[in-house]
């Protein structure tokens, strides 16, 4: 529906949206040109903008919460990892002292017992973090990952090849 004004009588016109060039006007009979666009009103319906607006914002809440989602699901696979790693290691350890009781093992009970502390530390250090990301608002959640990742890129370009850990 297009709004239009009569050139000559003044007269408030309401045309359908028609593929031609031009209409006539209802109470006159003047020839009105529809390219000329300095006649032409187009009608907002504001609510339908706002509700369209709405939607979009739904939309991409919705997506971040998806996201956000999908972060924490990879957390909790790294955490059980982690955490099976960890008996693990213990396991190992236990078997050591059983064979340094028996003699064989006092080779390898300081570089099991190592291993085990360093892979409790981790572990409880990125648990402690992960707790408190989960607890973040939307926004502040996205934020602090945006620092983390920008941390992780700068420590990756500050060590040499020689550093990196293989395994």
């Amino acid at each position: 529906m297009r709004a239009c004004v009569c050139p000559k009588c003044g007269a408030n016109l309401s045309l359908e949206d028609i593929k031609r060039d031009y209409a006539f006007c209802e109470f006159c009979g003047t020839k009105i040109m529809l390219d000329d666009f300095r006649m032409t009103k187009r009608i907002i319906d504001e609510a339908q903008l706002r509700k369209a607006e709405i939607e979009q914002e739904n939309l991409k809440l919705t997506a971040l919460q998806t996201q956000r989602l999908e972060i924490i699901g990879r957390w909790d696979t790294e955490q059980f990892n982690e955490e099976c790693a960890l008996v693990q290691c213990k396991k190992n350890l236990h078997t050591c002292l059983w064979l340094c009781l028996i003699g064989f093992g006092v080779y390898a009970l300081p570089f099991v017992a190592i291993k085990y502390s360093r892979l409790k530390n981790n572990y409880e250090t990125k648990k402690k973090r992960r707790d408190y990301m989960r607890q973040l608002p939307l926004d502040r959640f996205f934020q602090e990952m945006e620092n983390e990742w920008k941390k992780h890129e700068s420590e990756e370009k500050n060590t040499s090849f020689l550093d990196k850990k293989i395994w």
